[in-house]
């Protein structure tokens, strides 16, 4: 809200006042928590002091976590995701309960109630859908739902709030007072028990209960109570350093401390941490306060370490650290020796000095022994410095408002937001002012190890080398605040306006268009008199993100415009780990800012840097001194500065803020580019900032990229008579799977920046007959990572593989399945001799589910012997003679199903037989016919006991769990039917027989859903059943593997369909599962959220959110979507360096033309189909000449184009 004239804040022991007045209102809120309730009191009095009546609306607004900080910090969008809520009218409370992922969790249920004696104070509305409180790139200071009215919707909304609208009336004069009641409790029926507890407002008795508590506890420790207000000071510097009591000397400067450097003296380093520097022979005073005050924030659930660092000779007598000791021994604090937020002794005599040094550099706060008082060193740090002076513009000529950008006309599938140009594939989103995209539609932007995620409204986040490790910039991960963490800003400094040429912060009052290329994001706005165009690029080869913004003066007076670049560092994974720990620099001979995290253990020799082609106009260092005490971007306190502030102290709150000014004539036209990077050192960040601030380096960079992009986008071009499914192979499904899957491993909603050993070589699948180096690259990288067992790690962190060990079922098996693709479509039978390491470690023990470790390589052997390895690792069948499902086999959410080593997987053996026929041929091949004979025994016998112990009458059983019970069957009440398990046995058998097809009608019938455009999953979704198939019940009911549609295995359906020789059903899979039919227009737009252009992980399968896009662009779906529709529908195969030509297609098309460019010339396929037949061969002809319908066509020579044409219908 606005800040009041009149308001004051009051901090108690055991309660917390604020008061304010506007508009003759005066509000008084008293929180107090009771001392033996988990609950939160908020007692309102609001008083009418004006001269008339009063009607007015109080709306509480929190959001629920109900997890670990950590957890919420980490993933938000997934923690939501489990967090249901529901309104109890007996109570007239808010009820909210997370689903636990382990049966070990004990979840707490959460209350949020109005308490009030006054029947005229009464409750008129209450919200749980945080989306729709705040309304797409709203705050908090300017809710949706205060405009709008809050819906009462409750449920699994995935983004939960507790909101409370209390309307009072007031007469002139008048006081009424209520209260807000929030409880937690192990249960429903108790939460509701506290709750009704507090059913009177007459709460007097409990701030009483809560004063005596704190008192009885600050008079236990012996504190005095006049140092209270000291000691709250210094915790809110410990949560919030300050640069005046941090302590960075200048070779902590050049070698930062990082968390192991405090192991050597047992401190964790995961909690803020004090250090009392002490000397002399006696310590003062403040040591017994500093212990005291530890154990009173413990009980306040602050924990700290709390480091003294004693400076005296070493000798055999230590007399301080004597009297160190017995002030300890009085404060009965030695079961606090030692540990996370204990009591650590450090002797500096007997420590390097170094190891000292950055002790002290990793401290939220130090503190030297003195003579002054704490309370009076305290108050000469707490006024901040001198603000800057106010920015007053100069004035000038008025200039004429330009005429702001129009819609495009000619956008393919426009749906009123954006559309598809239609030459290039690129994807044009027109907003006009006001206007956003109903979530954010984003552009993923990357090389082989740095990147960006940008969206429509904004400069999005940046990473180097691991997009889930080392981030420079902050992953926002919010689809409704969007909350950004780069900004580029433009000052005119005649009349002082402050906008952005992007959409947020401050760029909603202009048309904006947003152009998602091959390698690149513009936005393009038409405002303030200027044409401004801001173009986002990464080169392929270097770690820098380069943000162009291109001035053109359209006025017919001179213009002064500053532009300024922000960025918030992180250079770690999470905030509460890493920015306390950012220190950061301006190298004055090179204009460029430099940051370092040397905390982040495995990227703390590497330094980030901000520059531009411009020298600075001004600079800072200082988040707070650039957007304010609020830290809100749309209020960047310092552009209403002369300068931004110059500062450059550790404060733990780093930013990079770089300002350039241009002066611009009439009809003139400049440019800036702004460079944000990381080099592997201060010398190589520096070395890139003078290499990327060069604009003619930036103009080559981009021509490069986009050229690269185009070829490997050209490589297979298809034109059917369904522009859209053009649109989707040709351009974007490529593209998603390569920028995002294979560079980023990042998206808006997912960045973990592992690879995943099954994911990323499904992925590379997709480009076999496009960069068939690229994913040899990939299988090499993953046999590297298996265990001399067979088994791999599931997932692991570049670029020191640490990741973990599982006993997932599928994951090695996709080594030698992806390996036998990879021969057979490029014909380079010489990577099944390269030879690869293993990792080698001790096997998980009975009891560990997996480990997270770094792990030792030991020996090597060929790929070959590597896929025979996970072959072997295989074979163990169970009670079904099945193979065994371990903690999960491709759906890792069903992790319970077999995880006591018993559960058998049908879907498994389906994927065993289709890997080993492969597979077996290259063993033949090899010299191993033996082998393969076993492995194909190994089939068969699969095969006879998915035909005798799976089959259910209309399909075929998921698994069987450790106690022999199916799930996937008739006889369940939920997961009756399974797609996958379908999917498989047409894929992996040549010549399906009768219950495979009847298993595919089956699916069909149960799992696809044209009115909501949905394959799913499963059915029915897992809900109160008393068996516990693992975390996937954890998910609502219909979200993401939980009955929804999750769309890597609905890829799997099309596949299956075209293998039983169906391509109106393949056609319709894939037309089902198209982004771009999904939004047809605003309407379909909003309900659907995601992007047009990328394909969504999963799409919601349960009302009211039937339809509704999941998590988008980071999906394995994208790879298998594109082979479904080139290589399953439109029958285009490379084998060893040629072609096959076997089409499916949808018989109403008639026809279609694919062009592939080869290792050496190009094919230009044209597919004839005059009887609509839709799938067999007739005739086909190369270069005019008839071919046999079987053979392979080879590509020409360099340069050269090859003609086919294929006729499809009954042979004759």
């Amino acid at each position: 809200g606005v800040a009041s004239k009149e308001s004051k804040v009051v901090f108690h022991q055991h309660m917390v006042e604020f008061f304010r007045r506007d508009h003759g209102i005066a509000v008084r809120m008293e929180v107090t928590v009771p001392p033996a309730e988990d609950a939160d009191i908020r007692e309102i009095t609001v008083t009418n002091d004006s001269d008339t009546r009063r009607s007015l609306a109080f709306t509480t607004y929190a959001e629920v976590v109900l997890a670990p900080p950590l957890d919420d910090e980490r993933h938000p969008a997934f923690s939501k995701l489990f967090v249901g809520s529901e309104y109890v009218e007996d109570h007239a409370a808010l009820l909210f309960h997370r689903r636990p992922r382990r049966p070990e969790q004990k979840m707490p249920v959460l209350l949020h109630k109005l308490v009030s004696d006054d029947p005229e104070i009464r409750l008129s509305a209450f919200e749980t859908d945080r989306a729709r409180f705040l309304g797409r790139l709203g705050s908090i200071r300017d809710p949706a739902a205060l405009r709008q009215g809050l819906t009462g919707r409750t449920g699994w909304t995935l983004d939960c709030i507790m909101s409370l609208q209390v309307e009072v009336t007031l007469e002139p004069g008048e006081m009424k007072r209520f209260a807000l009641v929030t409880a937690a409790a192990p249960s429903r029926q108790e939460v509701v028990a506290i709750g009704d507890r507090y059913a009177s407002v007459s709460l007097e008795g409990v701030r009483r209960d809560a004063g005596r508590a704190a008192a009885r506890e600050v008079d236990r420790l012996g504190i005095d109570p006049a140092r209270l207000p000291e000691l709250q000071v210094l915790a809110s510097l410990l949560a919030m350093p300050h640069p005046a009591l941090r302590q960075v000397s200048d070779g902590t400067r050049a070698t930062p401390a990082s968390q192991p450097d405090l192991w050597r003296f047992g401190i964790s380093g995961d909690v803020p941490m004090l250090v009392l520097r002490l000397a002399g022979d006696m310590p003062s005073h403040l040591l017994e306060l500093l212990v005291k005050a530890q154990q009173l924030w413990r009980q306040g659930g602050l924990r700290m370490d709390l480091v003294i660092l004693s400076f005296e000779a070493a000798g055999y007598e230590a007399p301080l650290r004597e009297r160190i000791l017995a002030i300890l021994r009085d404060a009965d604090v030695f079961t606090h020796m030692g540990g996370t937020g204990g009591i650590h002794l450090i002797a500096a005599a007997n420590s390097p000095p170094e190891s000292v040094a950055r002790v002290c550099a990793a401290a939220h706060a130090v503190i030297e022994d003195s003579d002054v008082p704490l309370s009076a060193r305290l108050e000469r740090i707490l006024p901040k410095h001198a603000p800057a002076a106010r920015f007053a513009p100069s004035g000038g000529p008025s200039f004429e408002e330009i005429a702001p950008l129009s819609k495009p006309s000619s956008l393919a599938f426009d749906n009123g937001i954006g559309g598809f140009e239609p030459q290039s594939g690129d994807y044009i989103i027109h907003l006009e002012p006001g206007e956003a995209t109903p979530a954010p539609w984003c552009n993923v932007i990357a090389n082989e190890d740095f990147g960006t995620v940008v969206s429509d409204s904004g400069l999005g986040f940046t990473w180097s080398v691991n997009s889930g490790e080392n981030r420079l910039t902050p992953w926002s991960n919010d689809p409704i605040c969007e909350t950004p963490g780069e900004v580029v800003y433009l000052r005119d400094e005649q009349t002082g306006g402050i906008w952005t040429p992007t959409p947020a912060p401050l760029g909603r009052d202009a048309a904006c268009q947003i152009r998602h290329g091959a390698g690149w994001t513009t936005w393009s706005q038409n405002s303030h008199g200027l044409e401004q165009v801001l173009r986002v690029f990464v080169p392929e080869d270097a770690p820098v993100k380069l943000i162009t913004l291109r001035l053109v003066n359209q006025a017919k007076t001179p213009r002064r415009i500053t532009a300024t670049c922000y960025v918030e560092w992180l250079l770690g994974a999470m905030a509460s780990r890493s920015k306390p720990h950012v220190i950061c620099e301006y190298d004055a001979t090179s204009q460029t800012i430099l940051a370092r995290n040397g905390w982040n253990p495995e990227f703390g020799a590497r330094v980030a840097f901000l520059t531009a082609s411009l020298p600075p106009h001004s600079l800072t260092g200082n988040r707070y001194d650039f957007l304010g005490s609020e830290g809100d971007t749309a209020r960047p306190v310092a552009l209403h500065s002369w300068n931004l502030g110059e500062r450059f102290a550790p404060s733990g709150d780093a930013c990079g803020a770089y300002q350039v000014h241009f002066d611009l004539e009439p009809g003139g036209a400049s440019e800036v580019t702004f460079v944000l990077g990381q080099g592997e050192s201060r010398d190589d960040a520096l070395a890139l900032a003078a290499r990327w601030s060069d604009s003619d380096q930036v103009a080559h960079g981009f021509t490069e990229t986009s050229e690269d992009w185009r070829k490997r986008l050209g490589s297979v071009k298809v034109k059917t008579p369904d522009q859209a499914f053009d649109l989707m192979a040709n351009r974007w499904l490529i593209y998603q799977t390569v920028a995002c899957r294979l560079m980023a491993r990042a998206g808006f909603y997912q960045a973990g920046g592992a690879f995943g050993f099954r994911d990323q070589l499904q992925d590379v699948l997709a480009i076999l007959p496009i960069e068939p180096a690229r994913a040899r690259t990939q299988i090499l990288r993953a046999a590297a990572r298996q265990f001399q067992e067979g088994d791999v790690q599931h997932w692991w962190h570049p670029p020191s593989g640490r990741g973990v060990r599982t006993r997932i079922s599928d994951d090695f098996i996709w080594l030698a399945y992806v390996t036998a693709r990879y021969v057979s479509t490029t014909g380079d039978d010489g990577i099944l001799k390269e030879e690869i390491q293993f990792l080698s470690a001790p096997p998980l023990k009975p009891e560990e589910h997996d480990r997270y470790a770094l792990f030792e390589a030991h020996g090597k052997a060929s790929l070959l012997d590597h896929c025979d390895r996970a072959l072997s690792h295989m074979m163990a069948t169970g009670a079904h003679g099945l193979p065994l499902m371990g903690t999960g086999d491709w759906n890792d959410g069903m992790d319970r199903i077999g995880d006591k080593g018993q559960g058998e997987s049908v879907w498994l053996a389906w994927f065993q037989i289709a890997t080993i026929t492969l597979f077996a041929p290259l063993l033949e091949r090899h010299g191993r016919s033996d082998r393969a004979g076993e492995l194909r025994h190994h089939a068969d016998d699969l095969a006879e006991a998915i035909t005798h112990r799976a089959w259910d009458g209309e399909w075929f059983v998921r698994a069987f769990d450790d106690e022999g019970i199916p799930w996937g069957s008739a006889s369940n009440d939920e997961c009756q039917i399974d797609a996958i398990a379908q999917s498989w046995a047409a894929m992996a058998t040549p010549e399906p027989d009768t219950r495979i097809r009847t298993a595919m009608v089956s699916a069909q019938c149960r799992l696809i859903d044209p009115a909501n455009r949905l394959v799913k999953l499963l059915d029915p979704p897992f809900s109160k059943t008393p068996r516990d198939p693992g975390y996937i019940k954890a998910y609502p009911p219909g979200v993401r593997e939980n009955g929804g549609q999750y769309t890597h295995a609905a890829t799997w359906m099309g596949h299956a369909l075209a293998a039983l020789g169906d391509g109106d059903k393949a056609w319709q899979v894939f037309d089902l599962i198209n982004p771009i039919r999904r939004v047809t227009d605003a309407k379909a737009a909003a309900h659907y959220l995601r992007e047009p252009y990328v394909l969504a992980g999963d799409v919601s399968g349960a009302e009211p959110g039937a339809g509704q896009g999941g998590w988008s662009w980071y999906t394995g779906a994208a790879g298998w979507t594109w082979q479904l529709a080139v290589e399953a529908i439109l029958g285009i195969r490379m084998s060893a360096g040629a072609i096959t030509v076997k089409p499916c297609m949808p018989r109403e098309w008639g026809c279609a033309n694919v062009t592939i460019s080869g290792p050496s010339g190009t094919i230009h396929i044209t597919i004839e189909d005059p009887d609509h037949a839709g799938s067999g061969v007739r005739d086909v002809r190369v270069d005019g000449d008839p071919c046999d319908v079987r053979e392979r066509i080879e590509f020409p020579g360099a340069g050269e184009t090859r003609n086919v044409i294929v006729t499809l219908g009954a042979a004759a």
